[in-house]
This record gives structure tokens, sequence and C-alpha cells, in this order.
């Protein structure tokens, strides 16, 4: 059975949020860190961690065309990917959703862990890493053709 990652992640988020702000204060999306690959390479591989509720956001940019394939790794299997075409917007408050539309077999129900295909559009991607159940170290490898 799905676990229901985006659902789990939100509320986490929602109850860190409330948590650390005032009713004046809003907590926005965690910042989002660049997928930069060496000059002359394709491929490019780091390692994070998401504690509980919470989300890294990375992004790269990508043409239309070029073949991308993205894996993330694990010991215990806890970690699920989506990954947003260009155009998608951030939540501006806790709570909220990521506005967008992510590639197929890699939104929020798919509890994907990679992706490979063409991809559909010039521009900036995002990928999001959230943990299914506690918190998860990982790494994740990613190449673009």
């Amino acid at each position: 059975m799905k676990r229901n990652l985006r659902a789990v992640l939100l509320l986490g988020w929602l109850a860190a949020a409330l948590a650390t702000t005032t009713s004046a204060e809003t907590a926005s999306a965690p910042p989002i860190k660049a997928i930069v690959f060496a000059k002359g390479t394709v491929v490019a591989s780091f390692r994070g961690a998401v504690a509980r509720g919470e989300l890294a956001l990375y992004r790269f940019d990508a043409r239309a065309g070029q073949r991308l394939k993205l894996a993330a790794s694990t010991v215990d299997g806890n970690v699920s990917l989506q990954i947003y075409r260009p155009g998608f917007r951030l939540p501006a408050a806790a709570g909220e959703d990521i506005i967008g539309t992510t590639l197929p077999g890699a939104g929020a129900y798919d509890d994907a862990r990679g992706w490979a295909g063409r991809l559909p559009k010039t521009g900036p991607y995002l990928l999001v890493v959230g943990a299914n159940h506690g918190g998860s170290e990982y790494l994740v490898s990613i190449s673009i053709r």
C-alpha cells in the first residue's frame, strides 16, 4: 500500500511551522539548492538528509528533448521523489501545495525513487525529496544528456 507522502509531509511541515511561528508570521517553503554539474560533465551526485515532515528542494536546468536519468538510494528505502516541470510555483505558506505539473510517475502519490526519460520543456525543473516515515539520509545521482 502506497503511503500518502504528500499529506504526511505537508501535515508535518504545517505542524513544524505552527510550533515555530506566531499568528502574525507565516512559514515559507524550504530554500532551493541548485544541482551543479562540473564543467564538461553530464553526471552529478549529492548526499542529503530530511527529517520527518520536511522536504529538500533542488533545482536543475535542462532543455526539451534532453534525457534525464535520476535515482535516489537510501539504506532503508525511506525516500520519495517528485519532479516538477518548468513553470512550478512554491507555496507562500506552510500547508500549501507546490503548484505545477510533475513528470509522469514522479508525482506526489507515486512514491518514486527514480525517473528516466526525455524532458518535455526547456527551463528549471524542481526535484523534491521527502521521507515516507521518520527521517532519512539519501544519495541522489542525476545525469542529463
